[in-house]
């Protein structure tokens, strides 16, 4: 049976400091931003980013379809939340 351990304390009751006392816990009734992101997922993603053109193809469409893309630079922004 494990026994819960209050915020800024270790297994033997000591006081313990800096980044392994602090509580991922919110003390109040009032949701922080910690709770706000949790489970939260932010995506940027840029696709050609210097611009460039495909390079010439002796085809119809003028560019080899399968090794290039005619679409220039362009961004994406995602974000997935877990409930």
């Amino acid at each position: 049976m494990s026994k819960t351990l209050a915020p800024g304390y270790n297994e033997d009751g000591r006081n313990i400091t800096g980044e392994r006392a602090i509580s991922a816990v919110s003390k109040g009734s009032n949701p922080s931003i910690r709770q706000w992101l949790a489970n939260t997922k932010f995506m940027f993603g840029i696709n050609n980013i210097g611009d460039v053109k495909p390079p010439f193809s002796d085809t119809g469409s003028n560019f080899d379809s399968q090794t290039a893309s005619p679409v220039g630079r362009y961004f994406c922004v995602g974000l997935e939340k877990k409930f």
